[in-house]
């Protein structure tokens, strides 16, 4: 979320009122997709902030590397880029503006979450709390090593991470299920999960969440308070309340104002606050004005034990709501705790301008943790003792910035634009906690000359997979249902012709391989896949000619439009304990049905007991249930067990007995890790990568 402030008087009509966000996610395995012969279509990604939604392009993948912002480091040196630029992240999809910068917000790159996974961030905001607002400088941004040391020596150039004497605990919300781009099935922006202080608000919509206690923004005025989850937000220079969390302390808008250019905000006796504000805020959809007023207090919780208190804090209240577009879910952010909390800060009427009650700031990604070091705090005060600060102003007077460049392998040179015999490689860019992906303007992508994604559906069989059918995951149905996608083994992937297997190919659930799904794209129109449509056999030796007819499957259904990518999805049950400690071979015939050019062959492997990597390395090209597979259950009694677990055998969610009594029953056994012979398959399909191709920015 970008924010920037332009000034308090009315002008600029405002957008409807409320903001709906969605974001993409990766969703094809570049494995399971076939060439098509379709026309390829311009990805797009539909995302929404502040002022409205907007649509974005999508680039190809590309890597990101960042390095120090503010210091001297030479960030725009072709012979010495490699050292400065140290970290690297990829391979990712940036977003794409598809319009011009405006005069209001001018050209954005935003360097989110993507950029900041398995990092620590180090901030020197001392340039920014000068005493002469001709002093001020930028405040430096560093990225470290989780576990980098301390060199107090080189603070200003090389800080290393510096300790904190306060620390912030964070939850992280994922917002994948908030998806949409078109067209269906191609694959969006690069996405991570966002930093909030309080629960992650993702849980209220899901009732068997395990509770999340992170300790949340206090909000007080006047005899009420509220208690949220804010999204922290570097990346924004204010601070917002949703409408919801201002109606709890009783504030709300008057009515018909909110969503023009004279908000106003009252009171539930229709009395207008007292010394409100408006501001027009611009960043993703453009810019809308929104009324705020000054809080009696914003309290937040540290693991020290003592809260720090911002008194007389400004905020706005606007609303922010993520939507599912499968299940038209909604959810509406409590609020954002802006970066005017952490740094130098000022007031846009009266340009009054307060340094920031800190000097250095942390944000160690891997642990969750914000750290401020409190100016003045030399000793930790007694728990329960609460820090007041005053002087918080509406806006941040500063970004917190970063170097980056941009390059299409992880250590290539960079890309380099070039214009009037001027050429560059360097972006600077804002670091933004509150992005989940990362955007570049359009006057940057044209000026590197960047590519972006076009897409065409994919044909044929596009995904398989094997799932534990009648477990704890589909809610113990042996019946095919859509319960059966969250019984999914995500870690277990086909073995295909040619290729040698590994665990990954290879089931250890105690009633063996009893689900398979085929993401078939193309179906022909009414027709509908039965057991005639396959064949299936099993077999151990790696001699696949030799193999014999499998049992027949239980069912076979198809659920139109629910597989990968918008695909049919078919799913094929066999009975309970009748495909175990062999292979599985499943063909997918092509006949009129399928609508298959060749056949398509994959292969399942089960081994009851086998824990993998945790048993010990398979000897002499065999899986085998050994005592290392014993003693990793053993140690691992009691606990609980995703349906990726590789020790919860019978699939009821826990290692417990019944998975001590799985792998004594199956001690010693083994199976051979084959390689199917490609060339045994004359005629069948071979699989394709992905059918995203490049097309240059005009």
């Amino acid at each position: 979320m970008i924010q920037r402030f332009a000034r308090r008087a009315p002008g600029i009509p405002s957008p409807a009122p409320r903001r709906v966000f969605a974001h993409a996610f990766e969703a094809l395995e570049p494995r399971q997709l076939w060439s098509a012969s379709a026309a390829p279509e311009e990805v797009l990604f539909q995302d929404v902030g502040v002022g409205g939604g907007e649509l974005f392009n999508v680039s190809e993948p590309l890597y990101v590397s960042v390095a120090p912002f503010g210091n001297s480091a030479d960030v725009d040196n072709i012979d010495t880029y490699d050292q400065v630029y140290d970290q690297t992240a990829g391979p990712l999809r940036t977003q794409i503006r598809m319009e011009p910068a405006d005069d209001f917000n001018g050209p954005l790159d935003v360097f989110g979450m993507p950029t900041m996974a398995g990092k620590v961030m180090v901030f020197d905001v001392r340039p920014l709390n000068a005493e002469d607002i001709f002093d001020f400088g930028y405040a430096k941004t560093y990225f470290y090593n989780p576990g980098t040391p301390y060199n107090p020596a080189d603070d200003e150039e090389n800080p290393g991470i510096v300790p904190t004497n306060l620390h912030i605990d964070l939850s992280y919300g994922s917002f994948e299920r908030f998806t949409s781009v078109t067209p269906q099935g191609a694959p969006g922006p690069t996405l991570a999960h966002n930093p909030f202080i309080g629960p992650d608000p993702a849980l209220k919509l899901d009732p068997s969440a395990p509770p999340d206690d992170t300790p949340g923004v206090t909000m007080a005025y006047g005899d009420k308070s509220f208690t949220g989850s804010f999204l922290l937000d570097t990346g924004g220079q204010v601070s917002l309340l949703s409408q919801h969390g201002a109606a709890a302390l009783g504030v709300e808008y008057a009515p018909d104002t909110l969503g023009t250019d004279q908000p106003r905000l009252v009171d539930a006796s229709g009395n207008a606050i007292p010394d409100q504000f408006a501001l027009e805020i611009g960043g993703i959809g453009g810019s809308t004005v929104i009324a705020g007023f000054y809080l009696d207090s914003t309290t937040v919780q540290t693991e020290e034990g003592t809260p720090i208190r911002y008194l007389s804090d400004p905020v706005l209240v606007l609303d922010i709501t993520i939507a599912d577009p499968l299940t038209n879910e909604e959810l509406t952010l409590d609020g954002v705790f802006g970066v005017n909390h952490l740094i130098t800060s000022f007031d846009p009427e009266t340009f009054n301008i307060n340094s920031g009650p800190y000097d250095w700031l942390t944000f160690d990604e891997p642990r969750g943790v914000l750290g401020v070091n409190m100016i003045g705090l030399d000793s930790a005060p007694p728990a329960g003792t609460t820090l007041d600060i005053e002087g918080v102003q509406l806006t941040a007077a500063e970004f917190l910035r970063v170097n980056a460049l941009v390059r299409y392998t992880p250590d290539g040179e960079p890309v380099v634009a070039s214009a009037d015999g001027f050429e560059s490689f360097n972006i600077q860019g804002i670091l933004d906690t509150g992005a989940s992906g990362v955007l570049l303007s359009l006057e940057t992508a044209e000026g590197l000359g960047l590519a972006k994604a076009t897409y065409a559906p994919p044909e044929g069989v596009v995904a398989r997979h094997v799932f534990y059918n009648n477990s704890s995951f589909d809610d113990h149905n042996a019946a095919a249902s859509a319960a059966d996608d969250g019984a999914i083994a995500a870690n277990k992937h086909a073995l295909l012709p040619g290729d040698p297997a590994t665990f990954d190919n290879v089931s250890s659930y105690s009633k063996g391989i009893n689900g398979v799904m085929i993401d078939l794209a193309g179906l022909p129109a009414g027709a509908t896949p039965t057991a005639a449509d396959f064949t299936f056999k099993v077999g151990k030796s790696a001699t696949t000619g030799t193999w014999t007819a499998a049992p027949p499957p239980t069912s076979v259904t198809v659920r139109p439009g629910e597989g990968q990518a918008g695909t049919d999805r078919v799913t094929v049950t066999f009975a309970d304990g009748a495909i175990k400690n062999t292979w599985l071979q499943v063909t997918v015939k092509a006949d009129a049905t399928t609508g298959l050019a060749a056949p398509d062959v994959f292969y399942f492997g089960n081994l009851i007991g086998e824990t993998g990597g945790t048993g010990g390395a398979p000897a002499a090209g065999n899986l085998a249930v050994n005592a290392l597979d014993l003693g990793a259950v053993k140690r691992a009694l009691n606990a609980a067990s995703p349906v990726a677990g590789l020790l919860d055998f019978d699939r009821d969610g826990r290692v417990n007995a019944l998975d001590l009594g799985a792998i004594k029953a199956n001690l010693n056994r083994t199976l051979e890790l084959i390689t199917p012979v490609a060339a045994a398959l004359a005629g069948t399909s071979q699989p394709a990568t992905t059918s995203i191709t490049r097309e240059i920015l005009e």
